[in-house]
């Protein structure tokens, strides 16, 4: 009990340890999480005359299952400042990742210890781009997977089931993708018969008890998932962007170009190559704690629940490898799942006893905490590029209207475009309306009322700012924030610059 007390221990300290870069820089490069914060302020502040949120915008909780991240920062916001709320929540969800692997781990009878090579891969490129939501489905993924498997090998307990009841909702009100998975891997450990010793005739007969208690532990969140697609608008991807002139036809990468790339998916969020590097040694260390040894006799413990875990990283790559890129307003689909895959491959280890053992886990963790070090490196950089911008901010009058045109959307530190949403951080603060903005997507938990709603633009509009138009659209707006060489406020007419800090420029329409 007290080794396993010091793992936990261990294992936690490691979690804290990859949340380092979540508070190492005043402005953080996830792509979408200005997006986010902008929706959870309206959230917040919804009866606040102060700001514009009231007369602009309405609440749609009960179209949307974004809503768990989103509720519980809502929460912290009313004992901390919401971006500071907003970090403690993407911190536990990081601190989660190799906890919860332990505790899949721990339910299908393999080695805790492996657990370790989860925390490295919560910085995957999906949290780059700022997926929080999906970020914190992942944890979540692995404790429901660990639920579903203890009732697979002992089905009848009421307490497992409602324990699996308030999993699958947590995990549904996060992110669909991942509770999808997960009811697709419950039901492959509930055909399985768990992971209990047996022939495949004896793993068959307990199937059907097994896949009964597990339908009634996801029966909960099955009812919400039926009246989320009666009530959902996200059936119709061409709602994106308002509808105007959205075409929706599934789009697939070729298997080779899908292969080629997987490993992109992971750790690799810089341009200079050092997430490539951290792969490589996350693998060696990966193959190291795997390396079998011939002396070694086999017995039913090392295979107990490799069945299940093959399956189920099996599942995963299937799923990166079959499914659309993007669809409509969902990009990327398919690549969230290698990141799933990469978390369950490890836990098929089967670390030798004494030193041998340990020094593979033990070389994951430097590891682990190298792929945070980097982080905290890139995002201070990032950070300074990105100074002068809150001053900026600061000078623009609160609960106005402010459009952001940013031609110069990336960052020699990071992948992928942080500078892009940036405008977002207007609303967040001051309690104005900043567009581009994903109110118009059709999973927000806010809507634009119609009544004096920005111009509609056509879709991803804001990866051709050259497109808008001072004299047309901008008459709706106060503000105009441009970084970039592409300005159409500097020669418009009824517009003067206001401020300029860096590579920021702020333009004020004039009476």
């Amino acid at each position: 009990m007290k080794s396993r007390a010091r793992l936990q221990a261990a294992l936690l300290l490691l979690g804290l340890a990859m949340a380092a870069p979540v508070w190492s820089a005043t402005w953080l490069p996830l792509m979408d999480l200005p997006q986010h914060l902008a929706a959870i302020a309206v959230l917040h502040r919804h009866g606040d005359a102060a700001t514009l949120f009231p007369t602009h915008f309405a609440l749609a909780l009960g179209t949307t299952q974004y809503l768990a991240y989103y509720l519980a920062v809502d929460a912290l916001a009313y004992l901390l400042p919401l971006e500071v709320a907003n970090r403690v929540v993407l911190t536990l969800a990081v601190a989660a990742f190799p906890l919860a692997a332990r505790a899949l781990l721990r339910a299908l009878g393999r080695d805790e210890r492996l657990a370790v090579f989860a925390a490295p891969l919560a910085w995957s490129p999906q949290l780059l781009l700022g997926f929080l939501n999906y970020e914190a489905a992942l944890p979540l993924l692995l404790w429901t997977l660990a639920r579903s498997a203890r009732i697979a090998d002992a089905p009848g307990s009421r307490r497992e089931a409602a324990g699996l009841g308030a999993l699958g909702l947590a995990l549904f009100y996060t992110h669909l993708l991942a509770y999808l998975f997960a009811l697709c891997g419950a039901a492959l450990l509930g055909l399985r018969g768990g992971t209990r010793e047996g022939t495949l005739g004896e793993r068959l007969r307990a199937s059907p008890k097994a896949l009964a208690w597990l339908g009634a532990g996801f029966t909960p969140s099955l009812i919400a998932l039926g009246v989320w697609l009666a009530r959902t608008p996200a059936s119709d991807p061409g709602q994106a962007s308002g509808g105007v002139g959205a075409t929706v036809r599934p789009q697939w990468a070729t298997t080779g170009d899908l292969l080629a790339r997987l490993p992109s998916q992971l750790l690799d969020l810089y341009p200079d190559g050092s997430g490539h590097l951290l792969l490589a040694a996350l693998a060696a260390c990966a193959l190291w704690a795997a390396w079998p040894d011939p002396a070694r006799a086999p017995d039913a413990k090392a295979t107990r629940g490799a069945g299940a875990l093959a399956g189920l990283a099996a599942g995963a790559l299937v799923a990166y490898l079959v499914l659309p890129e993007s669809y409509g307003w969902v990009w990327p689909f398919c690549e969230r799942f290698a990141v799933v895959a990469a978390l369950f491959l490890p836990m098929l280890a089967r670390p030798l006893p004494g030193w041998r053992g340990r020094a593979p886990l033990a070389a994951a963790a430097v590891v682990a905490l190298a792929t945070s070090w980097t982080a905290v490196r890139h995002f201070r950089a990032f950070s300074a590029e990105a100074d002068g911008f809150g001053e900026l901010l600061a000078r623009a009058a609160p609960a106005k209207k402010l459009v952001a045109l940013v031609s110069d959307r990336g960052s020699p530190e990071v992948r992928f475009s942080p500078f892009l949403h940036f405008g977002s951080y207007y609303q967040a603060r001051s309690g104005g309306i900043a567009t581009f903005s994903f109110a118009d997507f059709p999973q927000s938990p806010i809507r634009y009322l119609d009544a004096d709603r920005p111009p509609r633009l056509p879709p991803r509009w804001e990866w051709t700012p050259e497109r808008f138009r001072p004299d047309a659209e901008g008459r709706y707006y106060d503000y105009g924030l441009v970084r970039g060489p592409v300005d159409p406020f500097a020669r418009a007419t009824g517009w003067r610059l206001a401020t300029r800090e860096g590579r920021w420029l702020l333009y004020e329409r004039t009476p």
